[in-house]
């Protein structure tokens, strides 16, 4: 069903959702995007208060609204992803950028021990640096990164 988010190059919202009923695994889930914050935080509230214990009536279900700026783009099925969106050979999402004068750029997964997850950066000697026009999608990129981090350590977002 096609529909209309008015998403024209503005931010865009969805809410991130988790529910651990009793005696089960805990589930997470995306909603969206939504043209409005207030959208995406009904439908967390829509959640928190559908999802309740049968016995005590508590809440078991949570969430939060994150927000992105769009960046459309044709699509075309037959090319390969752009070379900066890249995954591991475990299949998990990288970055990889090269500025104007060939300086590298790479962020990745990263498992810190004793810290958690986190996102690995490194750059050649000089240093690197991301264009702005490719700004928006870079930080994109670094939450992927970061969600894909804490999958890996299966700890929740704060």
């Amino acid at each position: 069903m096609a529909r209309n988010i008015a998403a024209d190059g503005g931010p865009v919202y969805r809410a991130v959702l988790t529910s651990t009923p009793p005696g089960k695994p805990r589930a997470t889930w995306r909603e969206g995007p939504y043209a409005t914050h207030g959208a995406a935080r009904a439908r967390v509230t829509f959640w928190t208060n559908h999802l309740r214990d049968a016995d005590t009536g508590a809440p078991y279900a949570s969430g939060y609204v994150e927000r992105a700026e769009s960046t459309w783009r044709p699509v075309d099925d037959d090319q390969p992803p752009a070379e900066q969106y890249r995954t591991d050979p475990d299949g998990r999402p990288t970055w990889h950028g090269t500025d104007v004068d060939g300086d590298r750029l790479l962020a990745s997964v990263a498992v810190i021990p004793e810290q958690g997850p986190g996102v690995y950066f490194r750059t050649d000697p000089s240093g690197s640096s991301v264009p702005l026009d490719q700004l928006d999608a870079f930080i994109a990129r670094l939450h992927t990164i970061a969600d894909a981090a804490r999958a890996a350590t299966k700890e929740p977002r704060k």
